[in-house]
């Protein structure tokens, strides 16, 4: 898997629910409450480090 291409937000709705990766197709951008679950769980505030690896920049996320 890789990461998209900076975009603005609606592009990036776009782009999330077209994408078929790793042979999955139900791709969506994560909500705020799921981002920060994921930077506390599998990013730079987990237990076992950056794991997911992050990058320390802006993401886009659902909600307004």
């Amino acid at each position: 898997m890789e990461d998209l291409e900076e975009m603005i937000w609606n592009e990036a709705m776009d782009a999330a629910s077209n994408s078929i990766t790793e042979g999955f197709n139900d791709w969506y951008l994560p909500s705020k409450e799921e981002l920060e679950l994921m930077y506390n769980t599998i990013g730079n505030g987990g237990l076992e480090g950056n794991i997911g690896n992050f990058e320390p920049d802006w993401y886009w996320s659902s909600s307004l």
